[in-house]
């Protein structure tokens, strides 16, 4: 027994959909919001200041990890 492809050719994997689905000309894909760049940096500091407070407080200095909680928490009062 052999395995033939179809005659109009192989099956695709995965089929895309339609785009735009509401079929608008001139419709793309949704467009988002970009980040300011003010908002971008808080929140790398508040990410920042939480893993130092982690690895900070796997090492056994509790007061330095309280510190580090308590940058990220006065940083994060920026991102609202």
């Amino acid at each position: 027994m052999t395995l033939t492809a179809p005659a109009d050719g192989p099956a695709p994997l995965l089929a895309s959909p339609a785009w735009p689905p509401d079929g608008e000309p001139g419709a793309g894909p949704p467009q988002y919001e970009q980040m300011p760049l003010e908002r971008a940096a808080w929140l790398t500091t508040v990410l920042i200041a939480l893993a130092t407070a982690v690895l900070v407080a796997l090492e056994g200095y509790t007061g330095y990890a309280v510190l580090s909680v308590a940058v990220g928490a006065s940083a994060a009062i920026n991102l609202f």
